[in-house]
């Protein structure tokens, strides 16, 4: 939809705004976004499409618009548990991010207990969503000991596509590459390398074509060839994204 594209953009604007610029770039997203959800509100009672749009407002304002507002209501509705599976899902995106230990640990409860493949899918990776780094490391520790060999890379994906802790997360991946080649199914390593096509800084994506130049899985080479050309296409934009954004206000 529409909103999902406006969602995903607002999340690549502060990736590649960088530090210096990021919350200039929030705070335009909050702008932009905030008649429209003062509009649609986020009450547990709202349904279908609707509960869809507040879902996607709410994760959108409480993550790369950094409102603090969409982050206690978010906490209220992870809390209660008790709405439209479209507006949790939005809820959980934004705690996931901001959540303390006793959150992460709610939402590692929930995920063992699913009673649905769609929210054990959804819990696991709110686990390494997390801006926290002894919790992501929690999240490793699972992923490395309780997590199924079929779903783990899929996961390390997601903890490469990080927006604060995605050099941790390579790092990691990087560590542990022999062991996880050996571990995960054959094939599947492209798919988890997917998640540097996020990675905005120069120096980490340089360090990433160095190891995978030397650490080429069996299968899949043109795959990854194409992830570090997409990596090296998101460094660029996030050059002329910060570059303009040194010239002129928001």
């Amino acid at each position: 939809s529409v909103l999902r594209r406006v969602a995903s953009a607002s999340a690549d604007l502060t990736r590649l705004s960088g530090d210096v610029h990021a919350e200039e770039a929030s705070a335009w997203i909050r702008a932009s976004l905030v008649d429209r959800m003062r509009h649609v509100g986020t009450a547990s009672s709202l349904e279908g499409r609707t509960a869809e749009v507040a879902g996607i407002l709410l994760a959108t304002m409480g993550n790369p618009g950094g409102d603090e507002g969409s982050l206690r209501r978010a906490r209220e509705l992870f809390d209660a548990a008790e709405a439209d599976p479209a507006l949790l899902a939005g809820a959980l995106e934004v705690v996931a991010r901001h959540c303390d230990g006793a959150e992460h640990a709610e939402i590692e409860r929930r995920w063992r207990q699913a009673d649905t493949p769609q929210a054990e899918q959804r819990h696991l990776a709110a686990l390494v969503a997390t801006d926290d780094l002894a919790l992501l490391e929690r999240a490793f520790e699972l992923l490395d000991s309780d997590v199924r060999s079929q779903d783990a890379p899929y996961v390390y994906r997601r903890a490469l596509a990080n927006p604060t802790l995605g050099a941790t997360a390579w790092n990691h991946v990087a560590s542990q590459w022999d062991s996880m080649t050996r571990r995960f199914p054959s094939g599947s390593s492209p798919r988890m390398v997917e998640g540097i096509r996020s990675f905005a800084d120069p120096r980490l994506a340089e360090e990433v074509v160095a190891f995978l130049d030397g650490h080429r899985p069996p299968s899949g080479a043109l795959q990854i060839d194409q992830h570090i050309e997409a990596m090296r296409a998101t460094v660029a934009a996030a050059a002329r994204v910060q570059e303009g954004a040194s010239q002129r206000p928001w």
